[in-house]
């Protein structure tokens, strides 16, 4: 016996008639009941002295009338009994029962003991339940898995290692193996959750463990799965880090079931929703690794459900590579896309990335140079054209356009002062551009690209003999250190570097870029003034949207593969865009990476476009001989002493600009330019 219940219906005991034997006590009145046991189903009633009456029901679920007046009425086929007023909820825990078998009908009791009270386990109804889970969990996982996670003294083991999250204990683990093995139907698992509000965490745990158990716990856990992501994301409080996180883990799941269209659509949707990253590449964690992490780890799962399909994944490895230019597993994944699709690729693509890829190589600044002779090299350079407005905005790095995150900030920075023209005679002279033809070409172009008017060019010498800097006054002037023209010289820019500085110089003056230098941003002597206090005022809307998402709700799951891509994402926001220093540095960096893309347009070069990022400051000139005999990579990504802070960030500084150097090269953005600035080349 499972259930006797009593209705709101009396029975009247009659006298029989005919041959009918008759009740001993006739005119009695009893109780209707319900009564359920493991195999029968029957409204029962009882008199005083023992007369019965049974009315056998079929095996099907009950159904209830509820009513706001009256009393409810709880029906099964044609039979209708009323029920007691405020008991409705006690009858509602038993619809199911006559519907099913042996161990269901017990579970479904001991569900609708658990939820009549209240979800207690220690007391009533709530070890009652208890009790009929245990008599039945060695027959059925289901109820196993119940009893584990609803009356285990310990839900979670902690884990030996601190840095690894809790698991689910071995009794819980021990009932999902069975479950997985068992051959259940995800629609199973999911119904199992739903009448036992479960909620989403621990629905999540289960699933993510489930998952770890192979195909038949893979195959289990989908339907579960898809029914909690939208429900937990419903509950962050943005959609940034975690609602990705929580996207990321059903794809895996979605593509370890060979569902790769269904894992391409939810990331695709993913993908327009995307918080912005533009400040996280200005101060990635490291230069190599990138910055837009959400963005690299997304596109990584997008390349893999494309390549299962046997389409598009080589756009995702492009994308990738743009991302991460200096990791060369990138570059090597785009290259074997490239050559594999054939014709039906990107040549152009193609041969760019195959040297990035050189140039990231070991030897790959080993004696280098980029000239025959600046006879022939003016010959054959090809003449520029002026860039429209739309190509000028194209042109400038995203997170410096109008509509981007540092378009307000960077024109806050204070002004260099302007030399004393009348003094630069005193250790400048002006160019002989009749002399200096490539300096004169480079001039001439990159201010016909810009739309900027005349520049003056003085070389300067002495403790001034490396470098350039451009100024903006009643007529513009360039300052070129002297060793840059002198081919005996280290700092010698050939044709290619040279137009690369000379162009990056003239930029800034064409986007009006009010500069610092780099020492003076990280050293923080900067004297902001009136106007820098301007500029973090008008940036606090945008500081504010960078706060971390909140991350109560998925640091209460605890789940496995949401704790791994929590980790893979931890460190995007470890340089802290809170400080004063830090919006300087990503203002500053955003500047010259658009002043660099200005500089690679002009020069089409990118290895000669980094040879002159090294030979323009001191400093980085001293390192070029460790980049010819060790390469790019190593020189840039090396460590130093913990005492050289300085030096640590002036290599962080060029690597961040060697990266999205690079990144633009391998871009369409840059292909749309060059075509558009050198219509012949």
């Amino acid at each position: 016996l499972l259930v006797w219940q009593a209705t709101d219906e009396r029975h009247e005991f009659e006298e029989g008639s005919g041959d009918d034997e008759g009740p001993i006590l006739a005119d009695a009145q009893s109780r209707r009941c319900l009564l359920i046991s493991e195999r029968r189903q029957a409204l029962v009633a009882v008199s005083p002295v023992g007369d019965l009456w049974v009315q056998e029901l079929e095996p099907q679920a009950l159904e209830l009338e509820s009513s706001v007046v009256g009393r409810s009425v709880l029906r099964s086929g044609s039979h209708r009994v009323r029920i007691p007023l405020g008991d409705e909820a006690t009858f509602t825990m038993l619809l199911d029962m006559p519907a099913l078998e042996g161990g269901a009908r017990k579970l479904a009791l001991a569900r609708g003991l658990w939820l009549r009270g209240g979800k207690t386990a220690g007391r009533g109804t709530g070890l009652r339940a208890q009790t009929i889970l245990r008599e039945i969990a060695g027959d059925d996982p289901l109820a196993a898995l119940t009893l584990a996670l609803l009356f285990s003294a310990e839900l979670v083991s902690p884990s030996a290692d601190p840095a690894e999250p809790a698991r689910l204990s071995a009794e819980a683990i021990a009932a999902l193996e069975r479950l997985a093995k068992a051959g259940h139907e995800g629609e199973q698992l999911l119904a199992w959750w739903r009448s036992w509000e479960l909620g989403p965490e621990l629905g999540e745990l289960v699933v993510e463990h489930l998952c770890e158990l192979g195909p038949g716990g893979l195959a289990l856990a989908l339907a579960l799965h898809e029914q909690l992501r939208p429900i937990l994301q419903a509950k962050l409080e943005d959609e940034g880090v975690e609602a990705a996180v929580l996207d990321f883990v059903l794809a895996e799941h979605l593509l370890a079931l060979d569902r790769s269209a269904q894992a391409l659509a939810l990331l695709e949707e993913r993908r327009g929703k995307l918080p912005s990253e533009q400040l996280q590449d200005l101060l990635p964690p490291s230069p190599e690794r990138g910055g837009q992490q959400i963005r690299i780890e997304l596109l990584a799962l997008v390349a893999a459900a494309h390549e299962r399909l046997g389409d598009g994944h080589v756009a995702a490895l492009a994308e990738l590579a743009r991302l991460q230019p200096l990791m060369g597993e990138r570059l090597t994944a785009l290259i074997e896309g490239l050559r594999a699709a054939g014709e039906a690729g990107d040549p152009a693509l193609l041969a760019r990335a195959e040297l990035v890829r050189a140039i990231l190589d070991e030897g790959g600044f080993a004696h280098a140079h980029d000239g025959d002779g600046d006879e022939k090299q003016l010959q054959r350079r090809p003449k520029a054209a002026a860039l429209d407005s739309e190509r000028l905005e194209q042109l400038r790095h995203p997170a410096a356009r109008v509509d981007g995150v540092l378009g307000r900030m960077q024109g806050a920075l204070a002004k260099v002062a302007v030399p004393d023209r009348s003094q630069l005679k005193a250790y400048c002279e002006r160019a002989n551009l009749a002399r200096l033809e490539l300096l004169a070409r480079a001039i001439a172009d990159a201010t016909i690209m810009l739309g900027v008017g005349g520049i003056e060019p003085y070389v300067s010498r002495g403790d001034k003999s490396v470098g350039l800097r451009a100024y903006e006054d009643s007529t513009s002037f360039m300052l070129i250190g002297a060793d840059h023209l002198d081919a005996d010289s280290h700092a010698y820019l050939e044709e290619a570097a040279l137009r690369f500085a000379v162009t990056c110089e003239i930029a800034h003056l064409r986007f009006a870029h009010n500069r610092v230098t780099s020492d003076e941003v990280w050293s923080g002597t900067l004297d902001l003034g009136l106007t820098g206090l301007s500029m973090l005022v008008a940036a606090a809307p945008i500081l504010k949207g960078l706060k971390a998402p909140a991350r109560h709700l998925l640091d209460k799951v605890g789940a496995p593969a949401i704790d791994r891509w929590r980790k893979k994402l931890a460190k995007r926001d470890s340089h802290s865009l809170a400080s004063d220093n830090s919006q300087l540095i990503a203002a500053h960096r955003v500047m010259q990476l658009s002043a660099d893309r200005a500089g690679l347009v002009a020069c089409g070069d990118p290895r000669a476009a980094i040879r002159a990022m090294f030979a323009v400051h001191p400093a980085h000139l001293s390192q070029w001989p460790l980049v010819e005999s060790h390469g790019l990579r190593t020189a840039l990504t090396r460590a130093t002493r913990d005492d050289d802070p300085r030096e640590r960030q002036r290599l962080d500084d060029l690597a961040v600009r060697v990266a999205a150097l690079l990144s633009f090269y391998l871009s369409p953005d840059y292909a749309a330019l060059r075509a558009a600035a050198f219509p012949g080349a």
